[in-house]
């Protein structure tokens, strides 16, 4: 991701996805996000936002070729992730956001990889800098 975020990551974390036109963005290309919920604190977490920034997220990614791309979206909590943080980075302790890519180089179409977000960790760090949570999560999911 460039230094400087193009306008549509930042329209994404404001409204917590692009507008619903905004599809245009990923011409030529569909991506399917499987959402799984293995902490019931996220609830309140709307699919739909996961989405957007999802989508957000591949059509600012480097030029890639029109096809189908799948990510899956892990929303857990802090002790899962520690221990997917412990197994997979070394790391003794929750992280708020894991990516893990499925090849080392994207080159077209198919899986993208898994995201996991780590319920309240994520939590946390908004409250501390003074942030809806739901815009965090929408950049974590940009990041990740």
């Amino acid at each position: 991701m460039p230094t400087k975020r193009p306008s549509a990551v930042v329209n994404a974390m404001a409204e917590c996805g692009p507008s619903p036109g905004s599809d245009a963005l990923l011409a030529g290309m569909r991506l399917e996000v499987d959402v799984v919920r293995h902490d019931g604190a996220w609830d309140e977490i709307a699919e739909q936002m996961l989405v957007r920034a999802s989508r957000v997220a591949l059509a600012e990614a480097p030029a890639l070729p029109a096809g189908d791309y799948e990510l899956t979206i892990l929303l857990t909590g802090d002790e899962e992730m520690r221990a997917l943080n412990r197994t997979w980075r070394g790391k003794d302790a929750p992280t708020n956001v894991l990516s893990f890519p499925a090849s080392e180089s994207l080159s077209g179409p198919g899986l993208l990889g898994d995201v996991a977000l780590a319920c309240e960790t994520i939590r946390d760090e908004a409250r501390e800098r003074n942030l809806a949570r739901k815009d965090h999560v929408s950049h974590l999911v940009v990041h990740g």
